[in-house]
């Protein structure tokens, strides 16, 4: 009785995934399309050999299709997201297994496009939703075979159903379903998961051996041929083993029923689509296709920054991991613990060392499940401490809130993924509020020079004492004065120096009703009065609440061409000029800053 009740709730939790998706994500916005960055790669095999004929794979036709369909392009040209330099060819760096995963889900697609002449491309509208259902349903498989594998570890009904929504909605396996579906990484985490599952039911049960080593051997090579690095997950595999004999290796009889038919033709099929794809492209069965990145093992890793800091932490923004890895101190003579504590070791070692090294909070999501049994773990050595076992279960689920507001604020550049520090952490703490932010780590300020303005000992026309946000004055933009003076300053000696150079305007605004936008601009002249560089930021009421005093910060890279000679000029605009505007505390920070905190391969 109490497993079917909790099947059902299961069932409402499988839901509520699906209705996350459909409800809270954008799915028609062409600059945030669900097939994105590293998602482009892995899918446009399909594409590339159903719709455009592209028996090379050099993906000439990408950039027309793309320009097409997608607004938004972080690359000068939009295949240089994937391609990537492999000997005397340019080639598509990621591997073709998750394409395969894709094709049960392409294929009905691109048949209903072209029965119903809706922009058969592999791009449009229906392929994007395709995707993303792609993506529900692999998850919810592997959210399923993860409550399997843990009744069969802890034999408890409940952590068996609590354990899966925990890490779900308390980890960045969330954020990579809903969001960032096209990514491998939730992908990984089911077929890892239902190896572990395979692999738990052959070393540990007489029945079904042969079923569970062919389903083992097709999630293992689907593992693998999505992402090579992931064969690590092998090393954890002690852990499942709760006694090893010679027996246990025994695979006879064999069982051909359907569901192992047709595990064994697609292994076949998954063999002869991977290496033929990669053949085709590289010459090679096995090559490294990530010709231009890789990991420095000669410099300094960056293992605290990964799990601490407060741009990168993985324990910071995913409590529910930190948690899971405290499970070591409160069990004893657990020793196959340590299986599962060196994968995830590993992990966070080797990618502390990657040139973008704070890609570790999506690459640890192939690993969620060890994160879920780690916490099982945990509670199932607290069940008999009635008060710590529900302190226990209060923490876990605060961390799942907790998450929640730290991957929304992450999503809504409240803070920065690669940029936030102390300062920043602190001060959005709880903001759900649309912010503007132009962090510059403290850290990577190698020179600064900074002008202040609060409007306290100048006397000029519009400077008033009606309203202010500090001290006894600010400046006020009206219908008779629309622009604010000029702050003009020579850009500093330094700026001759190596480095990347930064300026960035913070000040305090206070706006009256119905005042749409205000303008805040910035120029670059020569000594000649030639603009060198015009930057405009616009203010809209979205990002600065009326009848309030807002903190707001702009900033910018300044172009290459920019010199030490030249002079920079900022000041504001009221636009519409109907209501008030005051502006109080202008602080203007030029800097140059080395490249530490850039992410450059």
């Amino acid at each position: 009785m109490l497993t079917k009740r909790f099947d059902k709730l299961f069932f409402v939790f499988i839901l509520s995934i699906f209705f996350t998706f459909f409800y809270f994500r954008p799915l028609n916005s062409s600059w945030y399309r669900i097939i994105t960055a590293d998602g482009l790669g892995y899918y446009s095999y399909l594409p590339a050999k159903f719709i455009y004929n592209d028996k090379e794979l050099d993906f000439k036709w990408f950039n027309e299709v793309y320009n097409k369909y997608y607004s938004y392009n972080s690359f000068a040209v939009p295949d240089e997201n994937f391609m990537a330099p492999f000997k005397e060819r340019r080639i598509n760096k990621y591997y073709p297994g998750l394409s395969f995963l894709w094709l049960p889900f392409f294929v009905p697609t691109h048949l209903v496009c072209k029965l119903f002449n809706l922009n058969a491309n592999g791009f449009s509208l229906p392929y994007q939703l395709s995707m993303g259902f792609a993506t529900l349903v692999y998850i919810c498989l592997g959210l399923y075979y993860l409550r399997k594998l843990l009744r069969k570890l802890f034999k408890n009904e409940f952590l068996a159903f609590f354990l899966p929504i925990a890490v779900y909605y308390g980890t960045n396996l969330f954020s990579y379903t809903i969001y960032i579906g096209t990514f491998s990484h939730a992908y990984s985490f089911t077929f890892i998961t239902m190896a572990c599952y395979y692999a738990y039911g052959f070393f540990n049960e007489n029945v079904n051996k042969f079923t569970n080593s062919v389903w083992f051997t097709l999630c293992f090579l689907i593992v693998v041929f999505i992402r090579p690095v992931n064969i690590l997950f092998l090393l954890a595999i002690p852990f499942f083993i709760h006694e090893l004999r010679l027996k246990q290796l025994s695979i006879t009889p064999f069982q051909f029923n359907k569901k192992n038919i047709f595990a064994i033709a697609t292994i076949v099929a998954l063999i002869i689509y991977q290496f033929g794809l990669l053949y085709n492209q590289t010459h090679s069965l096995v090559p490294n296709t990530y010709s231009n990145e890789k990991f420095y093992f000669n410099r300094p890793n960056h293992v605290f920054d990964l799990l601490f800091s407060y741009y990168a932490g993985w324990f910071v923004y995913v409590p529910l991991a930190f948690i899971a890895v405290l499970s070591v101190l409160f069990v004893r003579n657990y020793n196959k613990m340590f299986f599962l504590f060196l994968v995830l070791g590993i992990v966070v070692y080797l990618y502390s060392n990657w040139w973008y090294y704070t890609i570790l909070t999506r690459t640890i999501v192939d690993y969620t499940s060890f994160i879920a049994i780690l916490l099982g773990v945990l509670l199932v050595s607290l069940l008999h401490k009635k008060h710590i076992f529900k302190l226990a279960l209060t923490l876990i689920i605060l961390s799942v809130f907790y998450f929640q507001l730290k991957a929304f604020q992450l999503r809504n550049n409240i803070l920065d993924n690669n940029y936030t520090y102390s300062e920043y952490f602190w001060r959005n703490f709880f903001t759900v509020k649309p912010v503007s932010i132009f962090p510059i780590y403290p850290k990577t300020i190698i020179h600064e020079q900074t002008n202040f303005e609060d409007y306290e000992k100048i006397n000029l026309p519009f400077i008033v004492t009606e309203n202010k946000y500090e001290g006894n004055k600010s400046y006020k933009l009206f219908e008779g004065n629309h622009f604010s003076p000029e702050y003009k300053t020579k850009l500093p000696g330094f700026y001759g120096e190596k480095g990347i150079r930064k300026i960035k305007i913070s000040f305090n605004l206070y706006t009256t009703n119905d005042l749409k936008q205000i303008q805040l601009l910035c120029k670059i002249y020569s000594d000649k009065d030639h603009l060198k560089q015009d930057v405009v930021f616009y203010v809209n009421e979205d990002r600065c609440p009326q009848n309030k005093w807002n903190y707001l910060e702009y900033g910018f890279d300044v172009l290459p061409e920019v010199t030490s000679s030249d002079s920079l000029k900022v000041f504001f605009w009221n636009v519409s000029g109907y209501n008030n505007a005051y502006i109080d505390n202008v602080k203007t920070q030029i800097c140059i800053t080395d490249a530490s905190m850039e992410m450059i391969p």
